[in-house]
């Protein structure tokens, strides 16, 4: 389970005023959500955290990879989790 604050913004604050708005958030994450959640540790890397799933799970590699893209994508988009770009790496362009 997360507990997430409420932003501290003039917008959120006044709002608040006006209507019930908690000032944390529960969000109950699922098995998986909980063992993604824990590898989001700034050491584990994306392609870890695919081959844990597929091998903890016993799903195959596309499955685990389009299901815990799209989920870290979702928590991204909520703020939750911010991602660190490997510089040393260097991809190839075509």
């Amino acid at each position: 389970m997360l507990f997430v604050p409420r932003p501290d913004h003039w917008k959120v604050r006044l709002l608040s005023r006006l209507v019930y708005v908690p000032k944390r958030r529960k969000i109950t994450l699922d098995e998986i959500g909980s063992a993604v959640w824990e590898m989001c540790d700034s050491k584990t890397s994306v392609a870890r955290m695919i081959a844990h799933i597929e091998q903890t799970y016993k799903v195959n590699r596309k499955e685990a990879e389009l299901s815990l893209l799209n989920y870290l994508k979702t928590l991204g988009e909520k703020g939750l989790i911010g991602f660190l770009l490997d510089k040393k790496k260097k991809t190839a362009r075509t």
